[in-house]
């Protein structure tokens, strides 16, 4: 019997295939209308060499419609398999290490559904295959030898067949024809493509799901339309341990850890939090991607695995620290995702269009340019095809606003009636969109034109750009983290006649503005915060491990993921209403008796307290309303200093981003700039006296900015007679001004406009004196400013010996940085970003969950 499988390419992943074994009596017919299977059944071995096969059996009656068959075993553990043989048979079985088996009973009407599972991804397929190359042969046959064992008078008979799995092509697939857009986020990612046969749209762009990639067979899963989008996780099951001096053959222990293999680990879907607990994971591996990565590294405990490529044994102790790069945790998670790709598409992405954030920094996108491209040679090691540069790969890059922007035009008016003709003569001087972005943890606003010039030319330009790098929508979760963590503290001290600092009352349809100061400063004294923390310990130490650490960091990760369920339910008007989360609140009343068994408390009636609690959305409005406010603030000074011409005037605002979903974000978005009020009665939005509306489109909150990336490229390329034009410049303007603080005058001086090339930054001298009692600043700062707004920190030049004189500031054009020299000494210091190094972590793994500095 040959089973011919065709659809074979390496390092696709876990390819399945099933077919059904007839009936047993079928199947060990005599030929001549007899069985070789009594009535009271055999045994029935299946063995087979091959490591990088894997099968499995359902064994089923058909009599009973295709039921399980029951009472029946599968057996694989040889050491099982030889006591169950000896009990039934009285024999010793003599079972091979080298092979692999599948044992169970059966009877005459026992029919097996075999599901056989190739792994493309393993090391001795890509061996055999480079033999069968050197042999010229075009297949590869696998030999599973089925046994049936029958107990008789005289003693066991035995009867063989042999199944021969026949494999092709067995070469690595080809290169996907089409484009491929990667939108990393910190908290979602998504990947989406376009097939080069078919015509560019927005209906025809699909969607990677979120899958276990590294575990699932994907070679019956397809791309999707709408899938939500992938969670921005990794979890490092195992690391090669460089300890073990059998890997030293391998390379340096910095040699082995710079290798993917070092590593067995997991992303998105294949990540379970709340059942697996936080040890070896990064969640959120974008954020560290912007860090300096001589100043940031991950520590991370896991598994160590004694041998190269690392394998994850679960039972192994988790006791391994190790540190990673900055940027490491996002080359391994987009390497998995551009792997999944491969598997499901059945081809590799050879061209990527990679968005960022608008408000990016040159530096930031250098890094996120080499860690996508990092990344894209981690999914494409064992592609024989010859190496293409950065260059060929990544052809493009596109900020989010003009995606998004691209994304909206395109649904709304390129698919729309009448098409660009329409546009054109809707908006003969241009179409101004605001584009607000909050996602999971920043705030991108920009102002983008379109404009048709020509009836088969649209331009998009970004006239301007800001936003907040400190809030997104998991400080609106921090937020009601520290809401429900102070209200279960508050009911937990009643139970133990406690006194604990009390919560400000904020009650229904109070002025969240008008209670923000009092509720921000509540959570802005450590004294507060450590006193609930001794009732509801979630502070931890990030670097440390242990069994005090591991609960405290569950039970973080629980109030985080409760923190969640109410962040939703306000989002879908259900706000003060209970959440609905059994499991979550099973596991949080067991992990907060481990942490704080002296609460006084039943498991029982800890579980029952717990849905009790939740936080009001006025309260949750006061806590993020100067954050939301100030964002606010800067669309308007933006649309005021770039839209002068109009007073400021935009024709739509579009908000994307899951942050977006919260209603007080989208109340003030839409009462500031297009006039809209939200009536409660009406449970809607009201048009403005001007007929605006803005645009929400909730199904596409994340997904539009990837799906605008593939089509701009699509479109561009794609001979529909269109032309678009794109800003592809933007990354290489500054965002903002740039001033230098003059500490002894305590005033800003200019030294860069918005807008100029960074390559075409003149070098800049400054004047520095020296502080009270003559003292020489150890410190130099530079100040930003985004358009309409007022200067704030940008980045600090360190002189540990102090500096006075003539300080020359320039941008190094090689290293994407800003250097301050001093001309007296020649010291010379870079620009280090302004910043809490924490941003660059998950706020669920910083070790103490806080509001951001500038929300208190």
């Amino acid at each position: 019997m040959v089973i011919k499988l065709d659809s074979i390419f390496l390092n696709t992943g876990w390819f399945e295939h099933r077919f059904v074994i007839p009936p047993a009596e079928q199947f060990w017919s005599t030929g001549a209308g007899g069985s070789l299977v009594p009535r009271e059944g055999g045994i029935l071995v299946a063995r087979w060499a091959e490591r990088f096969v894997e099968c499995l059996w359902r064994l089923e009656d058909p009599q009973a419609e295709g039921a399980p068959h029951e009472g029946a075993r599968v057996l694989t553990d040889p050491q099982a398999i030889s006591q169950f043989i000896f009990e039934r048979l009285n024999v010793r079985a003599n079972l091979e290490r080298k092979n692999q088996y599948l044992v169970t009973e059966i009877t005459p009407r026992t029919r097996i559904v075999w599901i056989c599972r190739i792994d493309t991804n393993a090391q001795e397929l890509r061996e055999a295959c480079k033999k069968l190359a050197a042999e010229r042969q075009d297949s590869l046959h696998v030999p599973i030898t089925l046994t049936l064992i029958v107990k008789t008078a005289q003693g066991p008979v035995t009867h063989r067949k042999e199944i021969t799995l026949e494999l092709r092509p067995l070469r690595y697939p080809l290169a996907f024809a089409g484009v491929v857009a990667l939108d990393l986020g910190n908290t979602h990612t998504c990947l989406a493509a376009l097939d080069a046969r078919d015509t560019p749209s927005t209906r025809q762009v699909k969607l990677l799901p979120d899958l276990a990639f590294h575990e699932e067979s994907l070679n019956d899963r397809q791309l999707e339309s709408q899938p939500p989008p992938i969670r921005s996780f990794l979890r490092i099951d195992a690391v090669t341990d460089v300890r073990d001096p059998s890997v030293a053959s391998h390379g340096s222990p910095a040699e082995i850890l710079a290798q993917p293999e070092a590593y067995a680990y997991r992303v998105g879907k294949g990540v379970e939090v709340l059942e697996e607990g936080p040890w070896g994971l990064i969640a959120n591996p974008k954020r560290s991607v912007a860090a300096d990565p001589t100043q940031f590294t991950h520590t991370i405990v896991t598994r160590a695995y004694s041998g190269f490529p690392a394998k994850p044994v679960y039972s192994a102790a988790i006791d391994y620290q190790v540190e990673l790069p900055a940027t490491r945790p996002a080359e391994l998670f987009v390497a998995r995702l551009l792997e999944g790709f491969r598997a499901i598409v059945g081809g590799w992405a050879q061209r990527l269009v990679v968005t960022y954030p608008s408000t990016f920094s040159a530096t930031e996108l250098a890094r996120l340019r080499e860690t996508v491209y990092r990344a894209w040679r981690i999914a494409e090691r064992h592609n024989d095809r010859p190496l293409l540069s950065e260059d060929e790969v990544l052809p493009l890059f596109i900020d989010e606003a003009s995606a998004a922007a691209f994304y909206y035009l395109a649904r709304t008016v390129l698919e729309g009636p009448g098409g660009l003709r329409a546009f054109r003569w809707l908006y003969p001087q241009g179409f101004y969109l605001l584009v607000y972005d909050c996602g999971g943890a920043t705030t991108d606003v920009a102002i983008v034109k379109a404009e048709s010039t020509t009836p088969k030319h649209l331009q998009f330009t970004v006239l301007g750009r800001t936003g907040l790098r400190d809030f997104g929508g998991d400080e609106i979760t921090v937020a009601i983290f520290l809401l429900l963590k102070a209200k279960l503290a508050e009911k937990l001290a009643r139970v133990r006649a406690r006194s604990v600092p009390r919560l400000p009352e904020v009650r229904r349809g109070d002025n969240p503005q008008a209670r923000g100061p009092e509720l921000r400063a509540f959570f802005a004294d450590e004294q507060i915060l450590e006193a609930l923390d001794s009732l509801v310990p979630t502070d931890f130490d990030p670097r440390g491990y242990g069994h005090d650490t591991a609960v405290r960091q569950q039970l973080t990760w629980l109030l985080w993921s409760w923190a969640e369920e109410c962040k939703k339910a306000i989002s879908e008007g259900r706000g003060g209403q209970r959440v609905e989360a059994p499991a979550i609140f099973e596991r949080l009343a067991k992990t907060l008796l481990d942490v704080n068994p002296g609460l006084g408390m039943e498991f029982a009636d800890l579980k029952q307290l717990l849905p009790q609690v939740m936080p009001l959305r006025e309260e949750v409005d006061a806590l993020i309303w100067e954050s939301v406010d100030r964002s606010v603030r800067l669309c308007r000074a933006l649309a005021r200093s770039k839209l002068e011409f109009r007073a400021g005037h935009l024709d739509d605002v579009f908000l994307v981003g899951y942050g977006s979903l919260y209603p007080l974000i989208r109340e003030r978005i839409r009462r500031e700039f297009l006039g809209e009020t939200y009536s409660e009665k009406e449970e809607s939005f009201r048009p403005s006296l001007f007929g605006l509306e803005s645009t929400f489109m909730p199904e596409d909150l994340k997904n539009c900015v990837a799906k605008g990336a593939v089509l701009a490229l699509a479109l561009r390329e794609a001979t529909l007679g269109l032309s678009l034009g794109f800003d592809t410049e933007l990354c290489r303007r500054l965002p903002f001004s740039v001033a230098w603080h003059n500490a002894a005058t305590n005033t800003c001086v200019a030294l860069y406009a918005e807008g100029e090339r960074y390559e075409e930054l003149a070098p800049k001298k400054i004047e520095v004196t020296a502080l009270a009692k003559g003292q020489r600043p150890q410190w130099i700062r530079l100040m930003q400013r985004w358009p309409g707004a007022e200067y704030e920190p940008f980045l600090l030049f360190s002189f540990p010996e102090g500096v006075e004189g003539t300080v020359t500031i320039y941008f190094d054009t090689d290293t994407e940085q800003f250097v301050a020299v001093s001309e007296e000494t020649g010291a010379e210091a870079i620009g280090q970003r302004e910043i809490d190094p924490d941003v660059y972590r998950s706020a669920v793994q910083r070790g103490k969950i806080r509001l951001c500095r500038s929300a208190v």
